[in-house]
């Protein structure tokens, strides 16, 4: 898909904006700034796509109304504060929440999947990857109270709503739920891993998104359910992908920082998505096996054979 002249322009701005959360000292010119990205979202996703569409035109409202609410509970919290300066928010529940409710976190997940039944591919991945950025780089920066319960809350029913995805955009926001605590725990031990992952995560998820037909098209080529199967991989941690060693490199590091239960319950319910990402994926490979392979036996011998792997590595 190649941008119109008018949505070009507002990407570039778009994009520009984001760069600019990362020099912000105040939690009012976060609000303001972060005001401004929602237009110009908007405003983007309204030039790149068709807007007519009755049910595309009330999803976006009822996006529009969700942002509306947490931005006013982020300004109350804000407003509330002792400090108006960046990090050093300590208590306050509200500016978590208001953060939570924005980019659709745990316990305040539920409209981000109702709006992706309705929404399209591309505007669903900027929603989860690109517009979650401020956001996160301010929660994670805050210091708030119960900032680490939030984050292993998400895990825990991030990973559990992994197994009742069905489709791979439920699929990709229950992984963008999950996902959090990784995001999280890098950004704890180094901002160039937080950052490496951040890039990686929205490669698979573009790639994901985009792929997504292949399980109902069989004219895709082998290209495709490569690209496929290497996200797939990814969102496992499984080698040869880049997650499985930043994972293993930063346990260590994570003993330094957190607890040791912390980092048990961390381990433990990584182990618990990596069935619920292989129930996935066997799921739809081998109900469609007309589609995706030629023969069922080979490939779900690799499968376990990927499985059986993973639960070795985890245990080491």
């Amino acid at each position: 898909m190649f941008f119109k002249l008018e949505s070009f322009y507002f990407f570039l701005i778009y994009m520009f904006l984001i760069t600019l959360f990362f020099s912000l000292n105040s939690l009012f010119m976060f609000w303001l700034l972060l005001e401004i990205n929602l237009i110009i979202f908007v405003l983007f996703v309204s030039s790149m796509f068709d807007m007519n569409s009755y049910k595309t035109t009330e999803q976006g409202f009822y996006y529009l109304i969700i942002q509306a609410l947490g931005s006013l509970i982020l300004l109350y919290s804000i407003l509330m504060s002792d400090s108006s300066k960046m990090f050093y928010l300590e208590e306050s529940f509200l500016f978590m929440i208001s953060l939570s409710l924005k980019i659709g976190l745990v316990p305040l997940h539920f409209w981000i999947f109702k709006l992706s039944n309705y929404l399209k591919d591309a505007p669903m991945f900027f929603i989860l990857t690109f517009q979650k950025i401020p956001t996160l780089f301010i929660l994670f920066s805050s210091n708030c109270a119960f900032l680490l319960e939030l984050t292993l809350v998400n895990l825990l029913f991030g990973s559990l709503m992994l197994f009742y995805s069905k489709e791979i955009k439920n699929l990709m926001v229950s992984s963008s739920i999950y996902s959090t605590v990784w995001f999280f725990l890098f950004f704890l031990v180094s901002p160039l891993f937080f950052l490496i992952f951040l890039m990686n995560y929205f490669i698979f998820v573009f790639l994901m998104l985009k792929l997504n037909k292949a399980f109902f098209v069989s004219c895709y080529g082998s290209f495709e359910k490569l690209l496929l199967i290497l996200s797939f991989l990814f969102f496992v941690g499984l080698p040869p992908m880049g997650l499985f060693f930043f994972k293993f490199f930063s346990l260590p590091l994570l003993l330094d920082i957190l607890n040791e239960f912390s980092v048990f319950m961390v381990w433990i319910f990584t182990f618990v998505s990596t069935f619920a990402y292989f129930s996935f994926f066997y799921f739809w490979f081998f109900s469609n096996e007309n589609l995706f392979f030629p023969s069922t036996t080979q490939y779900s011998f690799i499968f376990t054979f990927f499985l059986l792997m993973e639960c070795f590595l985890l245990l080491i």
